[in-house]
């Protein structure tokens, strides 16, 4: 319990806007493994829930309305978090569309006296449509995805993928002392807002970077605007322990620490990296349409277009997998009564049979996918694991829990699915880049 309260102190530190590492390397951080809400311990090998969340026993939990996790120490001290310690994988929050989620501090910490390498450092990724309110965040690599997360204090990670949703927070950190900052950020869509106040002499404003390429730390900062839309400057100061650099925002042509900073994701007029004319970098599914041409999975209807709301096609879907998957050759010629030799989804189809993601005599590769097909392609890919129950009134289907615990999408409200529902391409390249990307 020492121990834990040492780690607690940390975090107060950092919601007080001091940037330390995400409590890794700490030698009086948990031994054990699995996840505390509250004062409640959870192994991360066993299912598990409560009011309002839901854990799948494989890195997974749900927010469907939880409202706060207080408990006391035995110091008296009230502790309101979800700590993941020392977790073997990545972990997935989905913040179930709709819900308002309340759930103080969120944090990850590695501990029992071993160093841990960057490369072990495990991934955080936040997805869904509802909303997260919490007192303060502290993580190392997060991937955010549609949520609307409201950071009372703080948010403070090591690395970020930003790619649709909102943060807003009291201040914003990013980086680390004495590591680089190559690859570690891509900020492609959404929002993160920061609105701080100078509460002491002590205040260091609502932005820092941290790390080893004085450019990039540069870079970072100049991303956010103030309020009159002009780039905060970097206060840039040399790491004489460590190496590297760390830097404070500025307010534009002033001396003063910055109150209020704020990034946004490309104007949703801009087209995507990939030029195409009917996909806004604004729209949800810019980045997965962009992943998915430069990784040759599809390309565009035309050199101009990518046709995001047309129908996507039984043999589109299976194509895609099929690419994303690397595009094994299959064994088997193709058994499927309406596929011809030469079809440009043959190969495809014929690998679907093999691995069990489709049977019968015929495939209808031109029928329109439904949403409920799509991920159950895309569950018999992945094994057909378990997953919790998602608990939809119109769905009953363990493909269809595996992907909202996945990430790969969510309900179309928050009892029901829409199974039947037809899937676009948009839609389809977007499932794929949640569970490949």
């Amino acid at each position: 319990m020492k121990k834990r309260f040492v780690s607690f102190l940390l975090v107060l530190a950092l919601c007080m806007g001091l940037s330390v590492p995400a409590l890794a390397d700490d030698p009086y951080g948990p031994r054990d493994v699995g996840f505390y809400v509250a004062e409640k311990f959870y192994s991360f090998d066993e299912p598990a829930s409560g009011d309002g969340w839901s854990y799948d026993g494989n890195y997974t939990m749900t927010l469907s309305g939880i409202q706060s996790t207080y408990g006391e120490t035995e110091y008296g001290v009230k502790l309101d978090w979800i700590q993941l310690n020392n977790p073997k994988k990545d972990f997935t929050f989905v913040v179930k569309d709709g819900t308002e989620n309340n759930v103080g501090n969120i944090e990850i910490i590695y501990g029992g006296g071993f160093s841990i390498k960057d490369s072990q450092r495990k991934a955080v990724t936040f997805t869904g449509s509802g909303t997260l309110h919490c007192k303060a965040v502290n993580l190392d690599k997060v991937t955010f995805r549609n949520v609307t997360l409201k950071a009372e204090e703080g948010f403070s990670c090591w690395g970020l993928t930003m790619e649709s949703g909102s943060i807003q927070a009291a201040n914003f950190s990013m980086g680390h002392t004495g590591t680089t900052l190559e690859g570690m950020y891509s900020l492609t869509g959404g929002t993160i807002e920061l609105v701080g106040s100078k509460t002491s002499a002590y205040y260091s404003g609502v932005l820092r970077v941290d790390g080893l390429e004085e450019a990039k730390v540069r870079e970072v900062i100049g991303m956010f605007q103030d309020r009159s839309g002009k780039a905060l400057q970097a206060e840039i100061k040399e790491n004489t322990v460590y190496g590297g650099y760390y830097a404070f925002a500025k307010e534009n042509g002033s001396d003063e620490y910055a109150t209020y900073g704020i990034w946004k994701g490309s104007a949703n007029t801009a087209p995507g990296a990939t030029g195409f004319a009917d996909v806004s970098a604004g729209d949800y599914y810019a980045a997965p349409v962009d992943w998915a041409v430069g990784q040759g999975i599809t390309n565009g209807t035309s050199n101009t277009t990518f046709s995001p709301n047309d129908t996507c096609t039984k043999g589109q879907i299976i194509t895609f997998l099929w690419r994303a998957a690397g595009s094994p050759e299959p064994q088997k010629a193709v058994p499927f009564g309406d596929v011809a030799a030469d079809a440009y989804y043959a190969k495809a189809t014929a690998w679907a049979a093999e691995n069990g993601m489709a049977s019968g005599d015929t495939f209808a590769p031109n029928a329109p996918c439904t949403r409920e097909m799509a991920v159950e392609f895309m569950w018999k890919h992945a094994g057909s694991p378990e997953a919790a129950q998602a608990g939809f009134a119109d769905a009953s289907s363990e493909a269809v829990d595996w992907a909202v615990a996945q990430g790969v999408t969510n309900g179309t409200s928050d009892t029901t699915f829409s199974p039947d529902n037809i899937c676009t391409r948009g839609q389809i390249v977007t499932f794929l880049y949640r569970a490949f990307a």
